[in-house]
């Protein structure tokens, strides 16, 4: 990606409580079409094979379409595969953008109680920007975020602040859904929620337990 182009498009913002957050599941997965389902198995094997990274393929949810107000964000959601997203990463012109796979990351702006935001490096094991630093974030998984069989995408957010930084789950507040922005070159949608954690910049603990966490202002 040259540096003029943007690394995300925003898609909608807004403030959004739980409640706020409206999500129509249709439990079914997303095929690619041929011939691309049998060359995204072998892109995966290949990729398995040479890179030296860790693979595993979850499953993930699949951004069908949304539509925002400002009293509610509605999403319909569907499964796809990290295998597929990876795979469409690579191969989307190929594809055509009627069959990208639209896996939806779950994102968070995290702020300390004394105001600065955790920014995290990516390991260089991973599939997707491996390296690059980020915000505090990762995937809503199907298999653990299904509650009374709807995703519930504010406890998948708690549970990777939780986990990158090392916090117990009391420690964890995601205030409200933010938005939805969309990679342009990939079309992989994130969902990003604003999330407080009762630790501060000075709890030096955090830079350690989160492997290269660093701290910016806000």
């Amino acid at each position: 990606m040259k540096d003029s182009e943007p690394l995300f498009c925003l898609l909608c913002q807004g403030r959004w409580l739980p409640r706020q957050v409206r999500i129509n599941f249709q439990d079914h997965f997303h095929v690619l079409p041929p011939p691309h389902a049998e060359r995204a198995e072998a892109f995966w094997q290949e990729l398995a094979a040479t890179s030296g990274n860790h693979f595993y393929n979850g499953e993930l949810f699949r951004l069908e379409k949304f539509s925002a107000s400002p009293e509610f964000l509605e999403m319909s959601l569907t499964r796809t595969c990290y295998r597929d997203q990876l795979y469409n990463n690579a191969h989307l012109q190929e594809m055509g953008e009627a069959a990208a796979t639209r896996g939806l990351g779950v994102s968070a702006i995290v702020i300390t109680s004394d105001g600065y935001t955790p920014i995290i490096r990516r390991s260089l094991h991973l599939g997707e920007a491996p390296g690059m630093l980020d915000v505090i974030g990762g995937h809503a998984h199907p298999n653990l975020h299904l509650r009374a069989g709807k995703p519930d995408l504010f406890a998948a957010i708690a549970d990777e602040v939780t986990a990158e930084l090392g916090l117990k789950p009391e420690d964890v507040k995601v205030e409200c859904c933010s938005g939805l922005i969309e990679h342009p070159i990939t079309l992989k949608p994130d969902i990003i929620f604003l999330t407080r954690i009762t630790c501060t910049m000075a709890r030096r603990g955090i830079y350690r337990i989160a492997g290269g966490a660093g701290f910016c202002g806000g």
